[in-house]
């Protein structure tokens, strides 16, 4: 999990990407085929690239961390509004 977190916010990094956030949304994807347990830092890692993609992402991947109990935080739920505030 620790991997598809990783890769998932390196595509926050790399701006030579056309469009890192529909990147960043394959991977979370895979991550989620891959059959690992659900990992808190992988779902976060998705909702940080919203701010450069769909907010109403972010605010399904708040709904599915609650649906899921992985417990989001402060941090979480910052960047959240962030990406509705894009």
């Amino acid at each position: 999990a620790n991997t598809y977190a990783t890769a998932i916010s390196a595509c926050t990094k790399h701006t030579q990407l056309l469009l890192p956030w529909k990147r960043a949304l394959l991977l979370f994807d895979e991550y989620l085929r891959s059959g690992l347990p659900d990992d808190l830092r992988v779902y976060w890692s998705a909702v940080c690239v919203c701010p450069r993609g769909p907010w109403r992402w972010a605010i399904a991947m708040l709904d599915s961390m609650h649906q899921l109990t992985l417990d989001p935080g402060a941090k979480q739920y910052t960047s959240v509004v962030v990406a509705c505030c894009f």
